[in-house]
């Protein structure tokens, strides 16, 4: 899967393409309900759970997203964040009875913060990066792959390697069409 198929699908969702939508919403959901899971964690009374959660925020988005109110909505990093800030606040909603917070910041900054992965979650990603990083043939894909998922821009990754941007770009295209061919989303 490529970033050219999100930003199509994304743009698609805007001009209200239903096949678009669930394109997006496969391949985002259960992204959708593990953040859920996490935000929700630490509210045992809250009246939705991690599966509502996602839906309402995946509704969310599509209405607005046809109704054109996302200026800044172009490719999956846009997607991935509008999608955590619109979780976010729904979770705050779904449980602001429920905490003993009631500044809406204090609490976002809380759940943003609290992101300590449980030991079996680290074991966990560790063998699924060790994993996707077997899959490339080339050391010059691990280390681009590996400076991405440690959240360095493409342009960091670039001054980083001596290299251009250009290169990075290619080499992370052809990182997702080594992962996609393998349906690994």
């Amino acid at each position: 899967m490529s970033d050219e198929s999100v930003t199509l699908w994304i743009q698609e969702l805007k001009d209200g393409d239903d096949l678009a939508a669930s394109e997006l919403w496969d391949r985002y959901f259960h992204r959708l309900v593990g953040l859920g899971r996490r935000f929700l964690r630490n509210s045992g009374k809250a009246m939705v759970d991690e599966e509502d959660l996602a839906l309402s925020t995946f509704k969310s988005l599509c209405i607005r997203a046809k109704e054109d109110r996302f200026p800044k909505l172009d490719d999956r990093e846009d997607l991935w964040k509008l999608l955590v800030t619109i979780a976010l606040r729904k979770s705050y909603r779904a449980t602001k009875k429920d905490t003993k917070t009631t500044n809406e910041d204090t609490y976002f900054h809380q759940q943003l913060a609290s992101a300590e992965p449980s030991p079996d979650f680290v074991m966990e990603m560790d063998d699924t990066i060790e994993s996707l990083l077997s899959r490339l043939s080339d050391e010059r894909l691990r280390e681009v792959a590996l400076k991405k998922l440690q959240g360095l821009t493409n342009n960091e990754i670039a001054a980083q390697m001596d290299r251009s941007v250009s290169f990075v770009e290619r080499k992370l295209q052809l990182i997702r069409q080594v992962w996609a061919s393998e349906n690994l989303r």
